[in-house]
């Protein structure tokens, strides 16, 4: 039986929950489902040199290596030092398991474009549209789950050059600002990235 440390303790039974409220599975179901990925995060963790090794934020923030990244952020999604600690401050497996958590949004979005016959060659504009979509290569080797369910990674692909993904810095102001607003506010927007991008430009994120 595999040993959780603390804090992957803490996550497992929060994807429990997530897994009961939001996909109405058993105690039991969600478990399985909850663990099973909670594993393969931690692999995936244990394979960068940020696994167990405490916050990070301070670090990025100060180290010159990463300034010009800092830069980058700062200019175009006004990202601030509370979202670098957001973001950065989280256990490393949390971070794999929030880009899992996302790959698996796609699936779901997936599966449901499917049984709505949807052609396959609009699915992926569909999924631009619909959900945002993070960048994870900064992170580590993006764990693509989606594979293992028979669906193509389609989280890189993009139907325009504007819609390039999110820096998963700037996840918590989109989520607080997101949920529970109407889908129709996207729609004079080609893909759901451009839509948060101008809600930044204008200064309503």
């Amino acid at each position: 039986m595999r040993m959780y440390r603390k804090i992957e303790k803490r996550i497992l039974e929060e994807q429990i929950e997530v897994n009961q409220k939001l996909k109405g599975l058993t105690r039991q179901s969600a478990h399985k489902f909850a663990k099973d990925n909670l594993d393969k995060a931690i692999a995936t963790a244990k394979k960068t040199i940020r696994y167990n090794i405490g916050p990070l934020g301070s670090l990025f923030l100060n180290d010159p290596r990463y300034e010009s990244r800092l830069e980058y952020l700062r200019s175009k999604y006004r990202v601030s030092d509370a979202d670098i600690h957001s973001w950065w401050d989280l256990d490393e497996v949390e971070r794999v398991v929030f880009a899992q958590n996302d790959d698996l949004d796609i699936m779901a979005f997936y599966l449901s474009c499917v049984s709505r016959g949807i052609n396959k060659e609009d699915i992926n504009e569909e999924i631009w549209r619909a959900l945002p979509i993070y960048d994870h290569s900064f992170i580590y080797d993006k764990v693509n789950i989606l594979p293992l369910y028979g669906i193509p990674d389609l989280s890189n692909m993009s139907p325009s050059a504007k819609a390039e993904p999110l820096p998963p810095e700037i996840d918590n102001r989109v989520v607080e600002y997101c949920y529970g607003r109407e889908v129709e506010s996207i729609q004079p927007y080609q893909t759901y990235n451009d839509w948060i991008r101008s809600l930044i430009d204008n200064g309503e994120l």
